[in-house]
């Protein structure tokens, strides 16, 4: 995305500049998520080894974390169309059929993107 033309003018443009800065946002929270995770199991081991303080709780935080990171991840990854693909039939489809499948499968993906957690399971308490 980084490389492709804002149009011109409109509300494309308008949409392309949100969406770029979005996906900068999900990029931003994701490296910041996977850096917390990485300095709460520092913090747990030193805490537990230097200091003989458990610290229990450190090893589900770290957990919901990596799963908002993955998430962030995967919206940023989604938009830039960097996610694996395997493609068994799209090819056979005509273009009237590939606008229909790209559109449901769009669609599909934002549901569960902006789904919370624990709608599809990744979370139980």
């Amino acid at each position: 995305m980084e490389d492709a033309v804002a149009p011109s003018q409109g509300p494309d443009r308008i949409a392309f500049y949100t969406l770029r800065g979005v996906t900068r946002l999900c990029d931003g929270v994701g490296v910041a998520l996977m850096a917390a995770i990485l300095l709460l199991i520092v913090a747990a081991v030193i805490a537990r080894d230097l200091l003989g303080l458990g610290m229990p709780w450190t090893e589900e935080v770290a957990s919901m974390l990596a799963i908002y990171a993955i998430g962030f991840g995967s919206l940023s990854a989604w938009v830039r169309s960097e996610h694996l693909v395997v493609d068994l039939f799209s090819h056979k489809l005509s273009g009237l059929g590939k606008n229909i499948q790209y559109r449901l499968t769009a669609l599909i993906s934002c549901a569960f993107l902006l789904s919370p957690p624990g709608v599809h399971g990744l979370c139980r308490t």
